[in-house]
């Protein structure tokens, strides 16, 4: 499932919900919250950077599939971490790579460290960037893991309660 520029652009403008559901993003993907806080530390301008990205990716997935992003596991997101950095380097098929599976969330990441929300250091912007793409990677192989038949039901429109 590629989550499309139609889907980004409602996702990453939806700063009205924001307020209230950042904070409901943050109970719900606690295994995020720790990979930013590892990765950050308790920098506060680069972890508000960092989070309020991871969201709007996380909103843009739950948008598309219809359904709330599973929670994603530190593990998850280190290997999508190192899968990313390989990537980056040159050293992994770029079919397989996240910019080729999630071209438009890659291309609206990149649009989005161009022109920071907050005032970051560029090596910090690169840690944010890695983050975030890490994020995404990850975001993206967890569809994989929704039953079919729950899927087919998210894209019909019938959402199960």
């Amino acid at each position: 499932m590629v989550v499309d520029e139609r889907t980004v652009a409602l996702a990453v403008s939806d700063d009205i919900a924001m307020a209230s559901e950042i904070g409901w993003f943050a109970a719900r993907q606690p295994g995020l919250m720790r990979f930013v806080e590892d990765r950050l530390g308790h920098d506060g301008d680069a972890t508000a950077m960092a989070v309020d990205l991871c969201w709007r990716v996380v909103a843009a997935f739950e948008r598309k599939r219809g359904l709330p992003m599973p929670r994603i596991a530190s593990p998850e997101l280190e290997r999508a971490e190192e899968e990313v950095t390989l990537e980056a380097q040159g050293d992994l098929d770029l079919a397989t790579g996240c910019a080729h599976r999630q071209p438009d969330l890659c291309r609206w990441l990149e649009a989005a460290l161009a022109t920071p929300i907050l005032p970051i250091p560029p090596a910090l912007q690169v840690q944010v960037g890695l983050l975030v793409a890490a994020t995404i990677s990850a975001c993206d192989r967890s569809h994989h893991a929704v039953p079919p038949a729950v899927e087919a039901n998210a894209s019909a429109g019938i959402l199960l309660g």
